[in-house]
Formats: C-alpha cells, sequence, structure tokens
C-alpha cells in the first residue's frame, strides 16, 4: 500500500521485474515504457469494488436492491424534500459532509421523538386488549 502524495489516498503498488515476464506476449507492450520494472497503482477498494461487481444481475443482488429501494431512497428523498438537501450550501467536502450529518441527525431526532410519543399509545392498545380480573394471577385474552 502506497499514499499518493497528490490525492493523499492509498493505493495498491502491483509491481514485477522485467525477467519474470520473458516469456509473455504482452512483454513488447508493457514494459516498452519503462524498460526494467512494470508497476500498476490500484484503488485499495478494488477487490471489495470487483466482489460487488461480481455479484450483478444475482438472487442476492436483486434482493439487495430491494431492500435499498425501502431503506435508503426513502431517507433520501425526505432529506431532499424536508431538509434542503437537493441543494448544497457549503463548499469543500468537510462542509457538506457536515451539512448531510446535521441533516441525517435532524431526521433521526425526529423519528426518535415520533417513536416515543407513540409508544404509550400502543402500550394502551396492547393493555387494553387483556382482560385483567382482580383476585386472578394470570392474564386472559378477551378475544371470547
Amino acid at each position: 500500500m502506497n499514499c499518493s502524495q497528490t490525492t493523499g489516498k492509498y493505493l495498491r503498488c502491483y509491481q514485477v521485474q522485467g525477467d519474470t515476464c520473458k516469456h509473455c506476449k504482452r512483454n513488447a507492450t508493457c514494459f516498452q515504457q519503462t524498460g526494467i520494472r512494470r508497476r500498476i497503482l490500484g484503488s485499495s477498494c478494488y477487490p471489495a469494488f470487483y466482489r460487488g461487481h461480481e455479484r450483478i444481475g444475482s438472487e442476492a443482488y436483486w434482493r439487495m436492491m430491494c431492500l435499498r429501494k425501502i431503506w435508503a431512497e426513502g431517507s433520501f428523498s425526505v432529506l431532499k424534500r424536508e431538509h434542503s438537501l437537493s441543494k448544497i450550501r457549503k463548499r469543500g467536502i468537510p462542509a457538506v459532509t457536515e451539512e448531510c450529518l446535521l441533516s441525517v441527525m435532524a431526521l433521526n431526532l425526529k423519528r426518535m421523538v415520533k417513536a416515543i410519543l407513540l409508544l404509550p399509545s400502543l402500550l394502551k392498545i396492547r393493555v387494553e386488549s387483556y382482560n385483567f380480573q382482580p383476585g386472578s394471577l394470570f392474564v386472559n385474552r378477551s378475544n371470547s
């Protein structure tokens, strides 16, 4: 792993000496610029990207796409509609990240408050569905 000084990203470095590839058909094209050594830099995320790319069209892929539509796309549409994320007002990656995280925190707080406020009414419905009899240690459902 090498850190690129221009971008600051970590890259995988694959390199081979020229004598290892003497009998390869592509030797002339690979080593024409360098002559001694062939060096290839690739993203550190490439193995994970490649594994994900192999899954496209499989049963697991379609199942995950359906779940993504349910979980992620709905949240993105709410963030764009109600938290003005369709247009970012800040510049720079750290500032944009901050704006997005604040919007997500606001969305989660609203969901948490809604869940807390709904909890007593859900418990009340659940308690009313049972028939409590004084002097009885057992709880009977009032289905009959």
